[in-house]
């Protein structure tokens, strides 16, 4: 993701079958930057375990968010899914600044039955 001279809020999803009731762990690694002073990057990732598809939704499971625009960061959260499908979300948020850029590498959803 990349925005010039503003600021944004984005990311990603998928939906992934799986057993209802298995334990699932999403893990990726994020990096961002961000040109200007004072610029923070917040990134998370989450899990919807009901498999809804709203990244606002009260059930979605989140990671902290943490400021990763000094290199990568790993990232993983935990959840037991509550259907027979979860969705996965990344998240970002840079500061205002004159340029910035996301990236996601390594997802993973590891499923425990």
């Amino acid at each position: 993701m990349f925005a010039e001279a503003h600021s944004f809020t984005g990311g990603l999803y998928q939906a992934v079958s799986v057993p209802r009731g298995a334990t699932v762990t999403f893990a990726a690694w994020g990096y961002a930057t961000a040109e200007g002073a004072d610029s923070i990057t917040e990134m998370r990732i989450g899990v919807n375990p009901g498999g809804g598809f709203n990244p606002l939704a009260d059930n979605v499971v989140w990671s902290e968010p943490v400021d990763a625009s000094e290199g990568y960061v790993q990232f993983e959260v935990t959840a037991v899914a509550q259907s027979d499908r979860v969705t996965v979300f990344t998240w970002t948020h840079p500061g205002a600044c004159a340029a910035n850029s996301a990236y996601w590498d390594g997802a993973e959803l590891t499923v425990e039955p």
